[in-house]
């Protein structure tokens, strides 16, 4: 395979060694995928050049989301890009997951909501990713576990036509439960229980 090109970011060109082997070890290292997305060595490339198209970097998080946290998650929310929105929607529903099972005080649950990410996070259900969905959804299923977020869900007609369309269109099974779970919160003002990564229900006792 061709070598990589170094990029003006040190931090990046320091996994130039992992993702050659990466690429040496691939056996489609050329090939563009059906769905059109560019092939593997095109998306180091552009990883390593800083090209606003190429695949975003994570840095990761922590247990909670802080304000430092925001602008990066929102900037990444608001690309609508798929496979840019799985991290961060990971992080997202990993984040208020943990926040439930530690009875903590929702500290990251009131960030999202008042640095205005709820609206992102509902447009990320409108992407083209049955993966971005299911983790969209799980920290939805979180956030609404709080009657306030509930509440200020159920008045926004926008999330419940597109949990409704995902309900109503999807093929995969799971999304359709957890559409169903989700908007049974909405209707409920929030509840007890909290869905987990694999959507699998833990208990909890806030509400």
């Amino acid at each position: 395979i061709s070598r990589l090109a170094a990029g003006p970011e040190h931090c990046r060109n320091l996994m130039i060694p992992a993702l050659e082997m990466m690429l040496s070890a691939s056996p489609v290292v050329d090939a563009v995928s059906l769905s059109g997305r560019p092939s593997l060595w095109t998306q180091c490339a552009a990883f390593l050049s800083c090209d606003l198209g190429g695949p975003y970097v994570c840095t990761g998080h922590g247990r909670t989301l802080l304000p430092d946290d925001v602008q990066e998650v929102g900037c990444v929310l608001a690309t609508r890009l798929p496979h840019v929105l799985i991290s961060v929607l990971y992080t997202l529903s990993r984040i208020t997951y943990l926040e439930m099972l530690d009875g903590a005080t929702f500290t990251s649950s009131s960030v999202v909501v008042e640095a205005s990410l709820l609206p992102l996070l509902v447009s990320s259900l409108e992407c083209q990713s049955d993966e971005a969905h299911h983790l969209a959804l799980l920290a939805l299923s979180h956030l609404a576990c709080r009657a306030p977020v509930a509440t200020l869900l159920a008045k926004d007609e926008d999330v419940l036509r597109i949990i409704h369309a995902i309900r109503r269109d999807s093929t995969w099974l799971a999304l359709v439960q957890q559409a169903e779970d989700v908007l049974k919160l909405i209707h409920e003002g929030g509840a007890s229980g909290v869905f987990s990564y694999d959507g699998m229900p833990v208990h909890s006792s806030h509400d």
